[in-house]
């Protein structure tokens, strides 16, 4: 499988909907409302391509829309019938992590100025923990430093400017690339 701007993703948590709805989702089983989807209101919501950035949850699945009713959002996708077909198995708890951190670093490396060293060693931090190599409290010291240090960096203007960069590296973890991707210093 080869995730690009085209594929479809719903996010879960477990069988349910990670924000809203009710009910179970299981693999290859239709699930439809009756009339018109409207965004955030009803409908079966789904993300295309990069829209999944916006709704990152614990479990990752292909969807199939098979409705003839849509309601689409710039951030997100609603259909009247539509179903999950397969986990993202290659989406974990570690490789969510160590997305994370490539995302940080891509925002450190374009506008840290005057706390790139000391954001990157606590993102070296957060790597080693997403890799098993260190506790929870050498974690949450680096946090607590990275997010003093944060307030010089342009988080919003990170992100905006950074979305397709970042889709692209969520394509190679899904795609079972070991990471992380981003170094230090690189652009």
């Amino acid at each position: 499988m080869t995730y690009d701007d085209d594929t479809l993703y719903k996010c879960l948590d477990g069988d349910k909907s990670c924000n809203g709805g009710r009910g179970k989702w299981t693999p290859y089983r239709w699930r439809h409302i009756k009339g018109q989807p409207v965004a955030c209101e009803r409908g079966i919501h789904y993300c295309k391509g990069s829209q999944v950035l916006n709704w990152f949850s614990r479990d990752l699945w292909l969807f199939e829309d098979g409705g003839d009713l849509h309601d689409n959002q710039f951030d997100k996708c609603v259909t009247n019938k539509g179903r999950v077909t397969e986990r993202i198995d290659a989406w974990n708890e570690e490789t969510e992590r160590l997305f994370a951190v490539d995302c940080a670093r891509i925002a450190v490396n374009r506008y840290g100025i005057g706390s790139r060293e000391l954001l990157h060693a606590c993102l070296d931090i957060t790597t080693g923990y997403a890799l098993g190599h260190c506790d929870a409290a050498a974690r949450d010291a680096a946090r607590d430093a990275a997010w003093d240090a944060a307030w010089d960096a342009a988080w919003d203007a990170a992100w905006d400017a950074a979305q397709a960069e970042q889709y692209v590296l969520l394509c190679r973890y899904i795609n079972g690339e070991q990471g992380p991707f981003v170094e230090e210093g690189a652009q």
